[in-house]
């Protein structure tokens, strides 16, 4: 298990959750990043109020 701040419905600050998810084992042409500290910006903000179940940015791909 390891610990994600995750976002489950619109809103702001108040919405984000500390959480311990399951991640599985990489896959064939993947790898596991492990960071030390991680940052939350303007576009984050912006995502958690108006798109908080988008999995990443290729899903904004045109």
């Amino acid at each position: 298990m390891v610990k994600a701040i995750r976002v489950h419905e619109l809103g702001g600050p108040e919405v984000l959750k500390w959480e311990e998810v399951e991640i599985g084992e990489p896959k064939e042409g993947e790898i596991r990043v492990k960071n030390k500290a991680i940052g939350v910006n303007f576009i984050d903000g912006f995502i958690m109020r108006l798109c908080p179940l988008l999995q990443g940015w290729k899903q904004w791909e045109l």
